[in-house]
């Protein structure tokens, strides 16, 4: 705070009149509070007062120019100053006569550092996906200090790339710069984008600091597609191929369609004519002949052919095949029924079978009738119903279920199963019983399963770890044949040679241990006892004890994850020692390439692993590349070499590209088995296909031109969107929106600078489903205006060129707005008169003078001058004593 006390006379009030003139430091942006306190006595009389303000002050309110003195006069006045940011160091001055002596008081007053951003734009940019957006903004330091600058943007991980063109610089006091802010879509996209992005300008001096954000918002638009169909369309393809191995040479196809076929209702189909292959084939014409025909509504579905029935909890949880499956829903309920037979080498498997599920499937009840027969296996039937119903209590979700079955080996049984969740964001328990007769499931299912999962955050990242499951299984393994045999697969890969040693009937896993999170990653490290009866040619039974330990990245890494146990196991009468690493990667270099595999690696450190485990080595790698639009590359590499089997390495190599400029696409795969020396490979070409249908209209659209309404002539670069559906135009100025659903829609274009919609043109249409309206768009060139504001003292010279906004008045009531800059401007307008004024601080005697009526034309520029006379008059204000009002006039 600035203090100034005047005192001349006898003593302090009564004896001594004084004035006490006080300011604070600037509030807000140059605002100073002034106090004036005026203390007298004696005889009255009627003092004047002079206020001298410097130069780029004045007062938002007049003060007062008489004080009156004597009578034991006590008035206090608050008057605020204006300080402009630009006006340097100065002195505000009071002058006049206290107890008829005259005196003078000054106090130092100065603006304080301000910048201004200006050029910020207001509209959405557009540009095509891969072009540039640019945008041009004006820094000027409008303060009376020196100001570092700095500029730089913030946009999220899939927002655009930023490139600021003079991002740092220093500005002298009244100096400006521009700065270019150009940006970059992430990359060619077939889908409409919009970013934005915050540029930060960030103005610095010594005790000051402030950062204005602009918004700079781009809309990237793909290149024009071909339109969408109006009708409802059928999308498939037609793959054929041709499959060489071991020197026989065949023909395999496939056939596939999905779309709506009326109102509401899809289809999917397929129907494939496979050809076997020993070593598979990722091109989905590897297999046995099948076909599938699926229908879905609201209200219902059915598949013919392939299908695969609802689960029917414990009881039935997966049964698939040839035949039927149905369902109806009504409201919450659902109804499904199925018959399915499947025909595997040397077996056939039929089932039957209902099921329905109460409101938001709160409760489910069902029934089921399967046979089996095998020519290893003697024949089964069996026939069973189930009853299940989901609840919660105090925080513990649960599932209860009971099934009775009989078969006609076994007789009746009852089977009970219950599941337990309870997760409260630290403690966490999963657990399930199930528990059925001796023959209460058929083949492949467990008779018997109690499992218990258990997590508990203890804090600081760790979290304690326990685990318990036991259950008895049979018929693993063939059923894991047949269903490689049903799908074409490769019948000896690394998992099948590691379940001939972990076929079981009996198996218990108990573990325990800890995972700990730290930035880099995870660590987890538990003790586990596994017991297992297993059951290949003879009953063996193995016990193993072993630490496990592995290490896992954290997700937004490069992912990957490193194992390693070492245990100990017994069984067949000996016991062995073991060792054994695996990890896995998965790995992206960049965004058109990746590179995914594992590897494990098992040794005995003494004895030989004959339970769980087997010695020897497991991997394979994959590394692909996407380098271009439609083209993929891909090499695949997998191998084992285990003890007492034969060493063997597959090799796979795949190609994708397109055909021609069409949507064909093409494919090369090979593959070779380096041990027994069988090669395969295919060539598939794929032709998709749409199929309109006349009858079913779904959307409608809107097409038509973008025009000059003067001339006629096309306008290209014009943005036509209703909601997210889009368009640009092209360089005839025609445009076609996307097809859309049926209805009122709004149109909006975003024109190139300097154009407009012409009045007159819709901006709500109708859309008809099966029809392509026409709406074509006039523009309205706009004409330039420039012009200058200015004040000027009585002889005409040139006293400022004052900031602010000018706001442009159009006949029809529209109003248009635009930064007055030094006292400069440049505005683009429709052609037509236009009422202008000046809107900023100036006193209203200067600012009623700054006002203008203009015509503007798009043939050529206009220009205008508004002009302001400073206006000064003599006027004398009376501060009453014991008042706070000024007096009258003298």
């Amino acid at each position: 705070m600035f203090a100034l006390a005047v005192a001349c006379g006898g003593s302090a009030h009564g004896s001594t009149p004084r004035i006490e003139f006080t300011t604070k430091e600037a509030s807000g942006r140059g605002v100073h509070p002034v106090r004036l306190l005026v203390d007298t006595d004696g005889l009255a009389r009627t003092s004047s007062l002079v206020f001298e303000v410097p130069p780029g002050a004045r007062f938002v309110l007049p003060p007062p120019t008489i004080v009156q003195e004597g009578a034991g006069a006590l008035a206090t006045r608050v008057f605020h100053l204006l300080v402009l940011p630009e006006a340097r160091a100065g002195t505000l001055t009071l002058r006049g006569s206290l107890g008829g002596k005259p005196f003078e008081a000054q106090l130092p007053v100065q603006g304080l550092p301000d910048f201004r951003v200006l050029g910020a734009p207001n509209e959405l940019l557009v540009a095509f996906s891969g072009a540039e957006i640019s945008a041009t903004l004006v820094v000027r330091n409008r303060g009376n200090t020196p100001l570092d600058f700095r500029v730089f943007a913030q946009t999220g991980d899939a927002g655009p790339e930023v490139v600021i063109r003079g991002d740092s610089f220093e500005l002298a006091p009244g100096a400006e710069r521009e700065v270019l802010v150009v940006l970059r879509a992430p990359a060619r996209s077939r889908v409409t984008t919009e970013h934005t992005v915050a540029v930060q300008v960030e103005g610095r001096a010594a005790g000051f600091a402030r950062t204005d954000p602009v918004i700079v918002r781009a809309l990237f638009v793909p290149e024009n597609q071909k339109p969408e169909p109006l009708f409802a369309v059928l999308n498939g393809n037609f793959d054929f191929g041709i499959h060489d191995e071991a020197g026989r040479t065949e023909f395999a196809s496939q056939l596939r369609i999905s779309g709506e076929i009326s109102p509401r209702v899809t289809i999917d189909a397929r129907a494939l004519d496979g050809d076997s292959s020993v070593l598979g084939s990722q091109l989905e014409l590897a297999g046995r002949d099948t076909w599938h025909v699926s229908l879905e509504a609201p209200g219902w579905h059915a598949t013919v052919g392939e299908a695969r029935a609802a689960s029917l909890g414990f009881l039935a949880p997966g049964v698939y095949g040839r035949g039927a499956a149905v369902g109806v829903r009504k409201s919450a309920w659902s109804v499904d029924a199925f018959a399915l037979r499947d025909r595997f080498i040397g077996s056939v498997r039929e089932a039957a079978g209902v099921k329905v599920s109460g409101p938001d499937e709160s409760w489910e009840a069902g029934a089921i009738l399967q046979r089996s027969r095998d020519i290893a296996f003697a024949e089964e039937e069996r026939a069973g119903a189930y009853a299940g119903v989901n609840w919660a209590w105090w925080g513990i979700k649960g599932h209860t279920e009971v099934a009775f079955a009989g078969t006609k080996e076994a007789g009746e049984g009852i089977g009970l199963a219950q599941s337990f969740a309870y997760d409260d964001g630290r403690t966490l328990v999963d657990a399930r019983f199930e528990h059925a007769e001796e023959g209460f499931f058929l083949q492949d299912q467990s008779s018997q399963r109690q499992s218990v999962l258990s997590e508990w955050k203890a804090g600081a990242g760790w979290t304690l770890l326990a685990n318990a499951d036991r259950s008895a299984q049979t018929g693993k393994l063939r059923t894991l044949l047949q269903e490689r045999e049903n799908t074409g697969g490769p019948d000896d890969p690394p998992e099948i040679i590691e379940l001939i040693n972990q076929i079981a009937t009996r198996q218990e896993v108990y573990s325990a241990g800890a995972r700990r999170e730290f930035a880099a990653g995870t660590l987890r490290g538990v003790f586990k006892r596994q017991e297992r009866a297993g059951e290949l040619d003879v009953l063996r039974e193995f016990v193993e004890h072993a630490f496990e330990f592995e290490w896992t990245s954290r997700p937004d890494n490069p992912w990957w994850r490193l194992g390693a146990t070492v245990g100990r196991e017994e069984g067949d009468g000996g016991s062995a020692k073991f060792a054994e690493l695996n990890g896995s990667v998965y790995w992206s270099p960049t965004e058109w390439s990746q590179i995914e595999g594992n590897v494990r690696w098992t040794t005995a450190i003494s004895g030989e692993p004959q339970g769980f485990r087997r010695e020897g080595l497991h991997g394979q790698i994959t590394a692909s590349i996407t380098p271009a639009k439609g083209w993929k590359a891909s090499l695949r590499m997998e191998g084992y070499d285990y003890a007492d089997f034969e060493p063997r390495t597959r090799i796979g190599a795949l190609l994708s590209f397109p055909i021609g400029r069409s949507r064909w696409t093409g494919a090369i795969e090979w593959a070779r088995d380096t041990h027994s020396g069988d090669e395969s490979a295919w060539l598939v070409v794929r032709a998709p296909f749409s199929i309109q249908m006349p009858w079913r209209p779904t959307r409608g659209t809107i097409a038509g031109r973008v025009t000059d309404a003067a001339t006629d002539t096309g306008i290209s670069s014009v943005l036509v969107s209703s909601g997210r559906y889009r368009a640009m135009s092209d360089a005839t100025g025609r445009y076609q929106l996307p097809a859309m659903e049926p209805g009122a829609r709004d149109i909006e274009i975003q024109t190139p600078g300097g154009w407009m919609r012409k009045p007159g043109v819709p901006t709500r249409v109708e859309i008809v489903a099966g029809k392509a309206d026409s709406l074509d768009i006039g523009l309205v060139e706009l004409g330039t205006l420039r012009g200058e504001v200015m004040i000027v003292d009585s002889a005409g010279t040139v006293r400022a060129a004052p900031a602010g906004v000018l706001v442009a008045e159009g006949a029809d009531g529209a109003t248009h707005e635009t930064l007055v800059f030094r006292g400069a401007f440049t505005m683009r307008l429709p052609p037509g008169t236009y009422r202008l004024s000046f809107v900023s601080e100036l006193p209203d005697e200067v600012g009623k003078q700054l006002s203008a009526e203009v015509t503007v034309r798009n043939t050529e520029p206009a220009t205008v001058r508004l002009e302001a006379r400073e206006q000064t008059r003599r006027m004398r204000r009376t501060l009453l004593p014991g008042s706070g009002s000024p007096g009258g006039r003298k």
